[in-house]
Formats: C-alpha cells, structure tokens, sequence
C-alpha cells in the first residue's frame, strides 16, 4: 500500500497527487424537488456538466439495485423513502482544499441552472 501524505502537512506536489487520488462529496438532502418530465435531477446534472463543467455524480445506490441483492431476492422489498431520496440525490464535487472562488462558482452555477430549469418548465 502507497502511503498518502497528509494534507496538512504535504507540500505542494503532495498535494496535488492527493487532490487526483481523493474525491469528497458534499450531499445535499434537503433539496427536493418533485420531479417532472422537464426538471429533474438529471436534467440538473446534464446542464451543470454542458454548460458549467461541473462533473456530479449519483451515489449511494440502494443495495437492493445492485444485482447480487437482486439475486438473492431483496429487490422485491418496497422502500418508497430510500426510493425519493435515490430519485432525487446529487453529489456535487466539494472538497476541504477548495478555494473561496471555487465554491463560489460552484453555488452561483447550481442557482442559475436550477433557475434555468424553472424557466424550461
């Protein structure tokens, strides 16, 4: 196992071969929106990576999704609860070394493309 350096004490080059090894996520779980054939969580992923390139990802599958779950027959549990939140969750990119800046375009991009949305409806 290759040792990573600590991002408090690694220097510059440290660092940035940490930034390409770790990715961390900041999930929003109080956003939601019901979803329509023209605003959904996909239509928000798809304008933010076009036209900010902002890359989000859709984490935390339910377990019953995967097909070793499936295959042993837990897809046929009903969990509306864990269905509106995997219907509805994004991951945005986020980190502790992300500048001011960064965040900042990150927010205001998020703001414009759900405002985009709302128009498109």
């Amino acid at each position: 196992m290759i040792p990573i350096p600590s991002p408090y004490t690694a220097n510059k080059a440290e660092k940035s071969i940490v930034l390409n090894l770790i990715n961390f996520y900041l999930i929003i779980l109080s956003a939601f929106y019901k979803p329509s054939k023209k605003i959904n969580r996909d239509k928000l992923i798809e304008i933010l990576y076009k036209k900010y390139s902002i890359k989000c990802e859709v984490q935390y599958y339910p377990l019953y999704k995967y097909p070793l779950f499936k295959k042993m027959g837990f897809s046929k549990h009903k969990c509306p609860n864990t269905e509106i939140f995997f219907k509805n969750m994004i991951s945005f990119p986020f980190h502790v070394w992300m500048s001011n800046k960064d965040f900042n375009y990150l927010s205001t991009s998020i703001k414009k493309s759900i405002s985009q949305l709302k128009i498109e409806r």
